[in-house]
């Protein structure tokens, strides 16, 4: 069984096809049964179609955030000492990464 770090770990791979089956299975089956990585889930999913939507209404193809730009920020996080001690904290951080090109979008 996946943990909550792993399953979110994955989601831009699960949300772009980039996972192989049994991967995209079991994050899958993780994000459904999880009280705390479900919710997130759904934002996740929410803001991506939301910064589509709203770079499309102008005619942009949209602001590109490198692919590798959440695990760099785990990363950074990882070295600080007490700072991930549970996955609502993950689930925190990574909820602001996924909503950095709509606020981009609009901050612009």
């Amino acid at each position: 069984m996946l943990t909550c770090r792993e399953a979110i770990a994955r989601l831009t791979d699960l949300e772009h096809g980039e996972l192989a089956l049994p991967d995209k299975r079991a994050t899958k089956r993780h994000l459904a049964a999880c009280e705390g990585c479900l919710p997130y889930w759904r934002t996740y999913r929410a803001t991506v179609v939301l910064e589509r939507q709203a770079y499309a209404a102008e005619g942009r193809s949209g602001f590109e955030v490198p692919e590798d730009f959440a695990r760099r920020v785990l990363a950074a996080a990882r070295n600080l000492p007490g700072f991930l001690t549970s996955a609502r904290h993950a689930i925190t951080l990574l909820s602001g990464v996924a909503a950095a090109p709509l606020l981009a979008f609009f901050l612009r």
